[in-house]
């Protein structure tokens, strides 16, 4: 048998030995564990300040969203602001779009007036040049019409006047008629 001495020895060095391996180990743990956090870091970070550099707006986007969690009062403020000024614009171009486009409607149909209105006023002068020589001479003609006119008035006036005298007589002798006989009643 071995020396307890010996025995302890060689348990030292085993330990010592097995103290030294597993150091090895978790270090090699450690730079696997190292490597591969790299690996994924670089794979995701890659891609994302490819698109980054490639469009510099998001990243200035990115700011400002970090800007707005650090200064949420502030952040909201100007939020609201540009959402204020973005409306109005869109507004301004709205109304610029709608009065341009009523502009277009409206010009041909202002032409067409103008047009129309200088051929009312045209043919209005010719027609009062004809109405006047027409009116010269056919005004006894007119005369002569409204004497008939007034003639056939008067024959009507006289022959309803005579149809209610009529009709008054014959009235006045039925009241007369009437009268006889309540008064012979009432003897």
């Amino acid at each position: 048998m071995q020396a307890p001495g010996k025995i302890m020895d060689k348990i030292s060095s085993s330990i010592g030995y097995l103290k030294g391996s597993l150091g090895q180990a978790l270090q090699a743990v450690e730079e696997i564990k190292q490597s591969t956090s790299t690996a994924i870091q670089t794979s995701v970070n890659s891609p994302l300040n490819d698109l980054l550099y490639q469009h510099p707006g998001i990243f200035q986007v990115l700011k400002f969203v970090a800007w707005v969690a650090n200064h949420p009062i502030r952040g909201i403020f100007i939020i609201l602001l540009g959402i204020a000024v973005i409306w109005s614009v869109i507004r301004a171009v709205v109304r610029l779009i709608e009065v341009a486009s009523l502009s277009i409607l409206k010009t041909p149909l202002t032409f067409a007036w103008l047009f129309l209105k200088y051929i009312w006023q045209f043919s209005s002068k010719l027609t009062m040049m004809n109405w006047n020589k027409f009116k010269n001479a056919n005004t006894t003609e007119i005369i002569h019409l409204e004497d008939i006119n007034f003639q056939l008035r008067e024959n009507y006036k006289q022959k309803r006047l005579g149809e209610i005298s009529v009709r008054l007589i014959e009235i006045q002798k039925e009241q007369h008629t009437l009268l006889e006989e309540a008064s012979g009643l009432m003897k």
